[in-house]
């Protein structure tokens, strides 16, 4: 009831899809030279993202710049300032090891989304070939009958597109849960990848009200409220990811430890100390500093 050029022709939507998601919102550089050639024949422009950076980019640059302003800064700072300061280019380029970090996420992000896509595309061919298999012997009876095999090629693919319909709400939540996950992990690594000259310093997760059981364990001493565990630079990078492992195994990481995760990663400074009222690192004398360094996002400028 279906040829396979018609079947084709369905992977192929979804091929299209998946790929024209990555180019705009991750990154063409990803893409195989089949992929970019699948898309130019549709005449698609895929090198044109907004604000010539594309949105997983921007999440690793605004890390990148809120390392280098500051938790609270960085608050000083919305959404127009942030475009200003891409569109003008307001930021130094970025070092081999932010590059290289770069890429990283963006290749991860990459299998992510395609390991959906081929899910999607196995899921819907199995089912097509399943309703027909299912349906056979009848059409057989009637192929003859031209309204009852119009009628029954109806209901067919009625039925296939109702099985679609049922699975693409949790194709649309998983792939929403990829995109915020590693738009929150390119963040988390545009701050880490900026601290790179800084291995020798410790660094901790500020664990926000809400925060899961595991968050709690994972990044504070005795609880919510008490003083956050220290990490070493290379100890939070050697633990990776926690995908694939069991929620026992989980570890403390750069990124988010499971979706929708916010727990954000801190620098410790150089003689500070947790002031337990306070619930937050001080240093242990407040000096007034005047700057060393200008850092201009959009028209706001500030000394750090």
């Amino acid at each position: 009831m279906f040829t396979e050029d018609q079947i084709q022709e369905i992977v192929d939507i979804i091929d299209f899809q998946s790929n024209f998601f990555i180019a705009g919102n991750i990154s063409d550089k990803v893409l195989s030279h089949k992929d970019k050639l699948f898309l130019t024949k549709l005449g698609l422009d895929y090198k044109k993202p907004i604000e010539g950076i594309t949105p997983f980019q921007q999440s690793f640059y605004w890390g990148r710049l809120v390392s280098a302003l500051g938790p609270l800064r960085g608050k000083n700072v919305d959404l127009n300032d942030f475009k200003q300061y891409l569109r003008r280019g307001q930021f130094k380029p970025l070092s081999e090891y932010e590059k290289l970090t770069l890429n990283y996420l963006e290749k991860k992000t990459f299998g992510h989304i395609k390991d959906l896509s081929e899910t999607i595309k196995t899921t819907i061919v199995n089912k097509i070939r399943e309703v027909e298999l299912i349906n056979r012997p009848e059409y057989e009876k009637i192929i003859k009958d031209a309204v009852k095999k119009t009628v029954l090629e109806k209901r067919v693919v009625s039925d296939i597109v109702s099985e679609i319909g049922s699975q693409t709400k949790d194709w649309s939540r998983n792939l929403g849960r990829i995109a915020e996950t590693e738009l929150q992990n390119a963040y988390e690594y545009g701050k880490m990848a900026a601290f790179s000259d800084s291995q020798q310093d410790e660094f901790y997760k500020q664990v926000y009200g809400g925060a899961c059981k595991h968050c709690i364990r994972l990044f504070l001493t005795n609880g919510f409220g008490s003083k956050p565990i220290l990490f070493s630079y290379e100890k939070l990078l050697s633990n990776g990811t926690n995908i694939g492992r069991k929620t026992k195994d989980w570890k403390a990481t750069v990124g988010p430890i499971h979706p929708h995760c916010r727990c954000d990663l801190r620098k410790k400074r150089k003689g500070d100390v947790w002031d337990e009222s306070k619930k937050q690192f001080l240093p242990k004398k407040i000096k007034k500093s005047k700057g060393k360094i200008k850092i201009t996002v959009g028209d706001k400028q500030f000394i750090v």
